[in-house]
């Protein structure tokens, strides 16, 4: 038994574990914060609002994405191996797709009834609406994703140049770059949502034809046959009565000697009265005394140091910024004059949005770091 390859065997198979177990964790803290800084940005809030949902949630998020990323990938690789070309290039060629389709996939299972639906007719209608925006947003999103992924792909495998081809330089960069890259792409895309959702504003008049003109009379319309209504059941009280139908005479009833004997006989006897004489108050109680019953007035005065006035009214309750925007009408905020531009790269310095690129920039570093030492343990 070789020793040294049972050593590497389970070195290998512990950092391959801790990757996954590290991986699962940040990826879906990713997810969490990519769709969290998407939908209040797509609703127009500057500021997002952090929830703080439990860490369960965060998996769900992460499954999610990955299954709208797998819908577009797998079968853009499938198809892009099937024509040949080189393997360097594959990656190149399906993040090129995914550039382009990621977009399309996500707004429209966000919208959709169902999160099953990642292609929708609507959410191409007001793209091709918005030829402008659109170009736009690919072109800022095309620059973030080209950033991250050379900084990413230098820091697991290094650039040929002399000097820079070691991964450590470029490790802490990868991380920061690609936290606040997962940041600014949700924003850009939430924009895009924004933007696009918007109503065009009043739909116009539709023109009168020639023949609805005022000068001349309007072709007769058809008539339409209706159909006989349905007898009512209410009753008027002002009509007439219909005769009545005779009833049959009732039963007379049968008269006293027809009813059996009660076995008791009739009631003898009297109730018991309280004889005229007798009191209503005994005479046993004793006499009431008047000098008892009188009470000297008093009166209240108000206590020392405080005038007379009238009571303070009820404070009213503390209210939160948020209830009071529940309350009042929520109107849509201005939209900035570069929407790809103004509060987009920015975001990341948010007060806000510090500690969760701060935590994601941490986690990443630590993945691209189990990533290196995994490849230092198995050379690919």
């Amino acid at each position: 038994m070789d020793i040294a390859a049972a050593g590497y065997l389970i070195l290998f198979f512990s950092i391959l574990v801790a990757l996954v177990l590290v991986g699962l964790l940040v990826l879906s803290y990713l997810a969490y914060s990519f769709l969290v800084v998407l939908s209040n940005t797509a609703v127009g809030n500057d500021e997002v609002l952090w929830p703080g949902e439990p860490m369960q949630d965060w998996f769900f998020n992460a499954w999610y994405l990955a299954w709208v990323v797998a819908v577009w990938a797998v079968p853009t690789s499938l198809l892009i191996g099937f024509l040949g070309p080189p393997r360097p290039l594959i990656a190149v060629y399906v993040g090129a797709c995914l550039w382009l389709l990621f977009p399309i996939g996500l707004l429209s299972s966000l919208s959709a009834e169902s999160r099953l639906a990642v292609l929708r007719p609507t959410i191409l209608r007001q793209l091709f609406q918005y030829p402008g925006v659109t170009l736009g947003f690919y072109m800022s999103s095309g620059l973030v994703l080209a950033l991250c992924g050379g900084l990413t792909y230098a820091a697991v495998f290094g650039i040929g140049l002399q000097g820079l081809d070691q991964p450590l330089i470029w490790m802490p960069l990868a991380a920061g770059f690609c936290a606040a890259g997962s940041l600014i792409y949700a924003r850009l895309l939430g924009r895009l949502a924004w933007i696009t959702s918007q109503a065009r504003g009043e739909e116009e008049p539709v023109p009168m034809k020639e023949s609805a003109r005022a000068d001349e009379p309007s072709p007769p319309r058809k008539q339409i046959k209706r159909r006989p209504k349905k007898t009512s059941r209410a009753v008027d009280p002002w009509a007439i009565p219909e005769k009545e139908t005779p009833r049959k005479p009732a039963k007379p009833a049968p008269s006293r000697a027809a009813l059996p004997e009660d076995p008791y006989g009739p009631a003898e006897g009297s109730y018991e009265l309280v004889a005229e004489n007798v009191p209503a108050v005994p005479e046993d109680l004793p006499a009431r005394n008047p000098k008892h019953e009188e009470v000297a007035p008093y009166s209240v005065s108000p206590p020392a140091g405080k005038a007379r006035g009238r009571l303070p009214g009820a404070e009213p309750p503390e209210v939160s910024r948020y209830e009071m925007e529940l309350a009042v009408g929520r109107e849509l905020p201005p939209l900035p004059a570069l929407p790809f531009v103004t509060g987009v790269y920015s975001f990341p310095f948010y007060s806000r949005a510090v500690r969760p690129c701060f935590i994601l920039t941490l986690g990443l570093f630590a993945m691209i770091g189990l990533l290196r030492l995994l490849m230092y343990v198995v050379p690919v």
